[in-house]
């Protein structure tokens, strides 16, 4: 269930039409979205800060450093949910968002 879950979030993210904080807002309030439960912790609604750091992984569209922070890129063995055209379109989203928030003096 939470695969289809993120999947639609990457896909609503992929319109261009919504932000981060409402595709949380959707994923949370009317797909259901929790987070992993584990013993003590999980079983809560996805945080913003997860998903920006959802949406900026390159593990969605197959790929991952190891270990992390070498430059070694390796092609997972995993089904991507995304392709890699789509992960660079959120990317360049992500980085206007980012632009528009910061303050000029």
């Amino acid at each position: 269930m939470r695969f289809l879950i993120v999947k639609e979030m990457w896909r609503l993210m992929l319109t261009g039409v919504y932000r981060v904080p409402k595709v949380v807002d959707i994923a949370n309030n009317k797909l259901g979205y929790l987070t992993p439960k584990h013993k003590r912790i999980g079983g809560k609604p996805m945080a913003y800060s997860a998903a920006y750091v959802m949406f900026r992984d390159p593990f969605y569209y197959g790929m991952f450093e190891f270990p992390k922070g070498s430059g070694n890129w390796f092609r997972g063995w995993h089904k991507p949910m995304i392709i890699d055209e789509e992960f660079r379109k959120v990317q360049e989203m992500l980085r206007r968002e980012d632009s528009n928030l910061q303050l000029t003096p």
